[in-house]
């Protein structure tokens, strides 16, 4: 078996089966280039895509941490009202934010990193302790008094709830740090 360089296949060959072959390749160019194209385009789709899911959820958990630090100031304006009267105003805002916490939470959750399931699973489960907790300290302030609120609420207990909450918080920013940095990096590459 002897191999022939294509040069020599073209020298055996007649000048109109040549210019079939050449017309063949040049024909093939465009089609080569689309496929070229459509793969850029879909790697870039990918990429794009990624990129933003991982922005919406870094938007997300922010929005969570702002959520939990509002939520947190209202319960010292119910701690240090004397009476329901003047802890009401904080008692709804902290409501709304709960609801609203609530509500994100479940946005994010939602479009969370696959990766991270279980750490999303006990951020979920921690901001459900943090919501009971945060609305029985209303009901106690409403039904009981402000000092019965503050009693349940201004402890090492109630600390310990916002503390493990913060430290899931952290652990998944972080996670979705690393992620933004790897799907950048995936893009420049793909660039």
């Amino acid at each position: 078996m002897n191999f022939r360089f294509p040069t020599a296949w073209f020298s055996d060959r007649s000048l109109k089966a040549r210019l079939y072959a050449v017309f063949v390749f040049l024909g093939l160019l465009p089609v080569v280039g689309l496929l070229l194209v459509f793969s850029a385009f879909q790697t870039s789709r990918w990429d794009d895509a990624a990129l933003d899911r991982v922005s919406r959820g870094t938007i997300h958990l922010e929005r969570i941490n702002g959520l939990v630090y509002a939520v947190v100031m209202e319960s010292r304006g119910i701690y240090m009202s004397s009476d329901w009267q003047t802890a009401e105003p904080f008692a709804r805002k902290l409501t709304q934010y709960l609801v609203d916490l609530q509500q994100t939470a479940a946005a994010w959750k939602a479009n969370a990193l696959v990766a991270q399931r279980s750490n999303v699973d006990e951020l979920s489960k921690r901001i459900d302790h943090f919501v009971r907790f945060r609305t029985e300290l209303v009901r106690l302030g409403k039904e009981e008094s402000t000092a019965a609120a503050r009693a349940f609420g201004d402890n090492d207990a109630n600390r310990n709830v916002r503390s493990a909450l913060n430290d899931s918080l952290n652990m998944l920013a972080r996670a979705y740090q690393e992620e933004m940095a790897r799907v950048r990096a995936q893009i420049e590459n793909n660039d």
